[in-house]
């Protein structure tokens, strides 16, 4: 299936890279900081998750002023690819309706002729000189 001209994977080509990206960034700068909950690869990854989709999490937080420069980051560009995918989805739903649109208005001119014909045919009844 393609949305638009574009295939589905590379839309999310950009969430997978901001996740690897900002998964191992969160690592890098919460590392060094003993106060850090941000320790393992999957708490990384769960904290990626939930900063992209800007849900949030209270237990998995950056302590670290770089850590939480990259959260403003991750969490900017997670807004981005929503609204990204978000309108993929909106014009693949307009490209049908156009569609279903252009097809009924195709059908107007032959319409149109058919009622023209009518009125011609009711003004020759209404002069006929039976009446």
């Amino acid at each position: 299936m393609r949305l638009d001209g574009q295939e589905p994977s590379r839309s999310l080509n950009p969430s997978i890279l901001l996740l690897i990206f900002g998964s191992r960034g969160i690592l890098i700068c919460e590392q060094t900081d003993p106060q850090a909950n941000i320790k393992t690869a999957a708490a990384a990854v769960s904290w990626s998750v939930a900063t992209i989709t800007t849900v949030g999490s209270a237990d998995k937080y950056p302590v670290t002023s770089e850590g939480r420069l990259l959260a403003m980051i991750v969490m900017f560009c997670g807004v981005g690819l929503f609204g990204g995918m978000s309108g993929l989805a909106a014009s693949f739903f307009i490209g049908v309706k156009e569609k279903t649109i252009v097809a009924e208005e195709s059908k107007i001119p032959a319409r149109l002729e058919k009622l023209e014909e009518k009125i011609d045919r009711l003004k020759r009844e209404d002069n006929s000189p039976d009446r």
